[in-house]
């Protein structure tokens, strides 16, 4: 689900994100990650955030 809002908002090459996000087990982490995906203003700063970096 969250691969889809990514992909609608930045196009195919997010799809790139599915493999980190289908290794977290943590549901609070993907939950935040979720929110993210809503709000982001690109694909850099989720792929940021997916990697563990602060904003």
């Amino acid at each position: 689900m969250t691969t889809d809002i990514l992909v609608t908002s930045f196009g195919t090459r997010a799809r790139s994100m599915s493999a980190g996000l289908a290794g977290i087990q943590d549901e609070k982490q993907l939950e935040a990650l979720h929110g993210l995906a809503v709000t982001c203003a690109d694909l850099k700063e989720f792929r940021a955030r997916l990697r563990g970096e602060k904003p």
